[in-house]
């Protein structure tokens, strides 16, 4: 392990994803109740927590920004306009907590200029290493760009939040729903992977208005507006991509599959009237111009009979009748 750190800690890194990639310079500390000692790491930074985070730190009240709400605070902008109002002068930022904190911090953050920070309390989450800020504003999920510190199953993840947002109610964890949409995700790549034969169909543009309308009132017009735009026509080496990604996609699929399984899936998918998220794996892919999975079923014509088979898949895991 310390090999592969040394190997990387103060570089330069000209990565497979396109960017360039500069790993600071780091001290590594391990130590019991490390988060009592965080005063002592950002000497002069402004905490953001929450009721559940706060008590975890020791550091003087007037350094932390406690978000409070009655079930657990969401990545809104309204949020980072009360982080914003609060600050009485532009510091550093540091997030104590996991997704949503980490998001409405580093937007903040880079708001006023500012560098941040985040001390994680959750396993492994794509907030915490991210360049973007994944925040609801005006009800629509919207990727900001930020400060450093997508995939199908954050486009379903969403979509799913923005339906909650646009009902009054709170949305599932969105780990939780990261997951129901890595399901979908492998199912999706199951089909093009393995040729699992799906009839061929096309989804009329009214059926898509018509569904986003009722699900999102006028904001639909601005998804409307995003999926024209990547509507053109793609000339898919299918072999190709086939022949890249089938040795990842044996590599883990099972493994994936057997941690789900962990999750209690079923109950999850049970939480929501299944021909309406039928119909969130159709349209989702209009909410973000990133050309996914989910875009390629749909330019292979097999996207709706697609989303009648990840139902049935998802009946077999329980919880339906």
């Amino acid at each position: 392990m310390w090999k592969l750190f040394d190997e990387i800690v103060g570089k330069t890194i000209k990565c497979e994803c396109g960017r360039v990639h500069i790993v600071p310079k780091i001290d590594f500390v391990f130590e019991d109740g490390i988060s009592k000692n965080l005063g002592s790491f950002f000497k002069d930074e402004i905490f953001i927590a929450d009721k559940n985070t706060f008590p975890l730190v020791d550091v003087p009240g007037e350094r932390v920004i406690v978000l409070n709400d009655s079930e657990r605070v969401l990545a809104t902008m309204d949020r980072v306009k009360e982080v914003l109002k609060l600050l009485k002068e532009k510091k550093d930022l540091v997030s104590i907590g996991s997704g949503s904190l980490t998001d409405i911090a580093r937007y903040a953050s880079f708001l006023i200029g500012k560098n941040f920070s985040c001390f994680p309390t959750a396993p492994s989450v794509d907030a915490y290493t991210s360049s973007v800020s994944a925040l609801i504003e005006n009800g629509l999920k919207k990727t900001l760009k930020a400060v450093p510190p997508k995939r199908v199953e954050h486009i379903i993840s969403h979509f799913l939040e923005m339906y909650y947002e646009m009902n009054g109610r709170i949305p599932l964890l969105h780990g939780l729903q990261v997951a129901m949409g890595t399901f979908v995700s492998i199912k999706a790549y199951e089909v093009i992977l393995e040729d699992i034969p799906l009839r061929k169909s096309k989804i009329s543009q009214e059926e898509r208005e018509n569904f986003l309308y009722e699900t999102f009132g006028e904001k639909a017009k601005g998804f409307l507006e995003i999926y024209e735009k990547k509507r053109k026509k793609r000339n898919v080496d299918l072999a190709s991509l086939k022949r890249v990604i089938s040795p990842t996609y044996l590599e883990f699929k099972d493994t994936l599959l057997e941690h789900l399984k962990l999750l209690n899936l079923g109950e999850l998918f049970s939480k929501f009237d299944l021909e309406f998220f039928r119909k969130a794996v159709i349209f989702s892919n209009s909410i973000r111009e990133r050309y996914t999975v989910l875009d390629l079923l749909e330019e292979l014509g097999i996207l709706e009979d697609f989303s009648h088979f990840v139902i049935d898949e998802i009946r077999q895991l329980g919880f339906f009748s």
